[in-house]
């Protein structure tokens, strides 16, 4: 079985350079249930706007070098197939618009990003 892709449009920092992660959990929401400093930091800082009158699914993921991080992605068919009973399983992170590149963001890693009590819960 080939492994599920999660993708991105571009190598955001809160990915940390990651080439795999594991989906932890999985939750609907309206954008008005979510704090602003949350929709700031999965939106850049408001770049990408959200419909309001749409739910949207919030992925919480731990990548491979044990940082987690959400993303936000339209309550439609396809993304509930795709990751609604997903969790546990680990995904390819995807950036479109660099796979010709393989570009890599120069992020400082903040000691509180790590997650060590996970260190040895899945296997990359």
């Amino acid at each position: 079985m080939q492994m599920k892709e999660i993708k991105f449009s571009r190598n955001y920092k809160k990915l940390y350079n990651q080439k795999k992660a594991v989906l932890i959990e999985r939750f609907i929401v309206y954008p008005e249930e979510l704090s602003k400093e949350f929709l700031d930091f999965d939106t850049d800082g408001g770049k990408y706007k959200l419909n309001t009158k749409q739910c949207y699914l919030v992925l919480y993921f731990v990548g491979d070098k044990k940082i987690p991080f959400t993303t936000l992605r339209k309550y439609n068919e396809e993304n509930i197939s795709k990751y609604f009973n997903s969790v546990g399983e680990i995904f390819k992170i995807v950036v479109e618009k660099e796979k010709a590149k393989e570009k890599e963001i120069k992020v400082e890693l903040k000691p509180w990003a790590v997650l060590p009590a996970l260190s040895n819960r899945w296997e990359f």
